[in-house]
């Protein structure tokens, strides 16, 4: 509650409300697109199991108004502070009407299996499976963490990496993204904002189900993190010639996205 207050009073709240506005009059309202959609998901996403961490998800809403609070506090005299926030706002602008075309023309989704989890269940309900690819939910956090790692006055790396991290994992568990949404949303914020780069991408998809295993073997972590990269690289290197809607449609990409399991197991970038 403190932070919301502070976020009312505090040189963001523009900035904020404006993000929000794009998401409820943009991003809500392309889920409802007549047009059908393609299951994006592939056989690696099945073998990850469910989980209700359902609150870890939803922290994507809160996370910001904390940021944002915290950054009002600590803005005086810090300049490139304020300037970087307001060039990664001008950057999720960026990606929600450049996604807000895809979603409207092409539609994706996750088929997922009927939960028993009450939880889960009511985020299914609420958050339907559309607009999956690219994911959003990973460009927000994304960006955030790509500003917010050369600002330690607002968050320290350790607190950054792991909230964005849980956050993202949530996403698999909830069963509510595809490990192809994820590395789409990757290489959507570095065509947008090259300040993401690809070292900054694989340092973070590199600690996805680092720590935390939820029952899955060595083996298929790793080839999970190889598929975000592995999609993440192929997208960014298509996009030097491609526009952004046509390198992140989901139609163009779901022969891709079924045939790479084979492919990333024999690459093994990332070992435990």
């Amino acid at each position: 509650m403190i932070n919301i207050l502070k976020l009312l009073i505090g040189p963001y709240r523009k900035i904020y409300f404006r993000i929000l506005g794009l998401f409820l009059f943009r991003y809500i309202p392309a889920g409802y697109s007549s047009v059908s959609a393609v299951n994006i998901a592939s056989d690696i996403d099945y073998k990850i199991p469910e989980r209700a961490v359902v609150t870890e998800y939803m922290d994507l809403f809160y996370f910001p108004i904390v940021i944002l609070a915290r950054a009002g506090s600590a803005r005086k005299n810090n300049l490139r502070l304020k300037e970087d926030i307001i060039r990664a706002s001008q950057v999720l602008e960026k990606i929600y009407q450049n996604n807000y075309i895809i979603y409207k023309n092409s539609q994706s989704t996750f088929i997922r299996k009927p939960t028993k989890n009450i939880s889960v269940k009511i985020l299914h309900f609420f958050d339907r499976n559309r607009n999956c690819y690219p994911s959003l939910h990973a460009q927000i956090l994304t960006e955030m963490f790509n500003v917010l790692s050369d600002h330690p006055e607002v968050i320290s790396k350790d607190e950054l990496v792991k909230r964005t991290v849980v956050i993202l994992e949530s996403c698999f568990l909830t069963k509510q993204h595809s490990l192809a949404d994820i590395g789409a949303g990757f290489a959507g914020v570095t065509i947008i904002d090259p300040s993401f780069s690809e070292e900054k991408a694989q340092d973070l998809i590199s600690q996805i189900f680092l720590d935390r295993d939820y029952g899955m073997s060595t083996e298929l972590r790793n080839n999970i993190r190889n598929n975000i990269l592995f999609l993440y690289q192929k997208l960014v290197k298509e996009s030097h010639t491609k526009s952004y809607s046509e390198v992140l449609s989901p139609r163009n990409r779901v022969t891709d996205i079924h045939g790479q399991s084979s492919y990333l197991n024999s690459q093994n970038k990332f070992r435990d």
